[in-house]
């Protein structure tokens, strides 16, 4: 991308829409809000809405590039200039509510609970908005953070209905900031995602970057919210208030320095990442190591992301970058790789040591055509250009296991295969792991000293993370002789942990037969035993009454 996208249609849309935008808003709150505030909650709105503008004016130039300036101004990365003004904001939000709760005697229980709920809540915002921690969760934060609003709104509606003339602005004004900043992340979900993103002229180079809008939006309704804690808050009389000024006053600054502090950045970014790691690779001079120390991957049925967070204690790394490979386990074959210099530098850490984090994206895509159901280990290289050549890097040391001593595994996956089970399929036996044995094709002879194909189909009703072994005994019916055969139920192609609910895939052994086996009638038997204890799994037939020993009788087998 270059510069050329800021004078694309789309582009002028979005400087006149934020204009209009922060027009209508500061123009309203001017006239009809801000008089009604104490002068040093005047002086504290005003200075915030300037510093907003003047981030969305640097943001809207600067937001096509990929240099320093683009990732420092741009509004859809985390930990920069925009991000750092916005959880100041939010922060600002939590201290004056908080304060109002304290100065305000004349509330009452009910209101002074709402305002300590609101101060608490938009803390963790902040804290939230700085480091993104909502992109790491297991639930749908999004209905989270939808459901709290609505409640926050709720309480806000019933407390103005009770509320006299001059409070109840103060209340409508929240109510307002809350629903411009719900109406941005609304508009942002519906457009980014559709056709109009690229009908509007919102579309670059294939990226809807209609969250310019967005973040406005955002910006302005937490303005408004904060307008509001301001207008509870000049509505003290104490004398303690002038004290509380001079400390909200240092908020900001106290807030930015407590977010870069290193001790502290260090605990909440272990926080941050979806899985912790220390994987230290070797890096050119003295102490210029580069640690993994988290990473999160996100995968779908078309591709696989994974977000890579390092600490270095340089940030001169030109030319270093990151690779990604998917390697079949059974074969060690690659099916899939991407590799990319890095390009974000995010912020420097401070206090005790002084290191650089850096946070990298790499996305893998998967092929139509790449195999299934068979397990993959995700494997993570460093290296370093220069001089025309790609060095791989060593790894010092890894709490991860590792395919040499430049490769780190990250972790192991299986692409699932939609295999629909075949119409009047009825289990043969079912383990209470939740695997099924489906089928078995048990032929009448084998000769020994030969192969004998046996083919088994199986099902997994639940996701599974345990490894189990599939066991297979011939036992003489004249002598009662027994003869064993073990192996993965569908090979080492996929390993019984990775099997997931609604997996449905056959395997055919190829049982070598002794040849000094004694001839005569066997009856086989199969079972499933866990691999680290040798427990096995109890089983049921295909009536539902529990198998003895936990063997299933699979049928008479003549070897000659």
């Amino acid at each position: 991308m270059n510069g050329s996208e800021l004078a694309v249609p789309g582009h002028t849309t979005l400087r006149i829409l934020v204009t209009l935008l922060y027009l209508l808003v500061g123009g309203f709150s001017i006239r009809w809000l801000l008089p009604n505030l104490s002068p040093f909650s005047k002086r504290g709105a005003g200075i915030l809405l300037a510093a907003q503008a003047l981030v969305m004016i640097l943001a809207l130039n600067f937001r096509s590039s990929w240099t320093w300036a683009g990732w420092l101004w741009d509004l859809n990365m985390e930990r920069n200039v925009a991000a750092t003004l916005a959880s100041a904001q939010l922060a600002m939000i939590g201290g004056v509510a908080l304060s109002a709760a304290w100065l305000r005697r004349d509330l009452s229980a009910g209101r002074r609970f709402f305002m300590v709920a609101i101060g608490l809540i938009f803390l963790y915002f902040a804290v939230d908005e700085y480091f993104a921690f909502h992109e790491n969760r297991g639930y749908n934060w999004k209905t989270v953070y939808t459901a709290l609003g609505l409640v926050v709104a709720s309480a806000a509606a019933l407390l103005a209905l009770r509320s006299n003339r001059r409070e109840r602005r103060w209340f409508a004004c929240l109510l307002a900031g809350l629903a411009i900043m719900a109406f941005g992340a609304i508009v942002f979900d519906i457009i980014q995602y559709s056709p109009l993103c690229v009908e509007w002229g919102f579309s670059f180079y294939g990226w809807c970057r209609i969250y310019a809008l967005e973040e406005a939006l955002e910006f302005l309704g937490a303005w408004l919210i904060l307008i509001a804690m301001l207008g509870f808050f000049s509505g003290s009389t104490s004398k303690t208030r002038r004290k509380l000024q001079c400390a909200l006053c240092a908020l900001p600054a106290l807030w930015i320095l407590a977010l870069i502090h290193y001790p502290a950045a260090l605990m909440l970014d272990a926080a941050l990442a979806a899985q912790p790691a220390a994987v230290t690779f070797e890096n050119s001079g003295p102490n210029h190591d580069i640690l993994l120390h988290g990473y999160k991957i996100d995968k779908t049925p078309e591709s696989i992301s994974v977000q890579l967070y390092f600490y270095a204690r340089n940030k001169a790394y030109f030319g270093q970058g990151s690779s990604l490979h998917l390697v079949d386990q059974a074969t060690g074959q690659s099916i899939a790789s991407n590799d990319d210099h890095w390009d974000s530098f995010l912020a420097p850490r401070l206090g005790l040591g002084f290191r650089y984090d850096y946070r990298q994206w790499l996305a893998l895509d998967i092929e139509p055509e790449a195999p299934a159901n068979r397990a993959l280990w995700l494997v993570l290289t460093l290296w370093k250009e220069g001089e025309g050549d790609y060095v791989k890097q060593r790894i010092v040391s890894s709490d991860h296991f590792t395919l040499s001593d430049t490769q780190v595994i990250l972790t192991e996956l299986v692409i699932p295969a939609e295999s629909p089970i075949p119409p009047g399929t009825a289990a043969v036996a079912r383990f209470e792991n939740g695997f099924s044995l489906d089928a078995v094709d048990l032929p009448a002879r084998a000769q020994a000293g030969q192969s004998l194909r046996l083919p088994f189909a199986w099902r997994a009703n639940v996701d599974s993370s345990e490894d189990f072994t599939q066991l297979l005994h011939f036992v003489s019916e004249e002598s009662g002789a027994q003869w064993g055969y073990d192996q993965q139920p569908l090979g080492a192609r996929l390993p019984t942990r990775l099997w997931y609910g609604g997996l449905y895939d056959s395997e055919t052994w190829d049982i070598p037969i002794p040849a000094d086996l004694a001839p005569g009638a066997y009856t086989v038997y199969t079972g499933l035993y866990r691999s680290s204890d040798q427990a096995r799994a109890s089983v049921s037939g295909a009536d539902g009454m529990p198998i003895a020993d936990a063997r299933v009788p699979l049928g008479t087998i003549v070897i000659n």
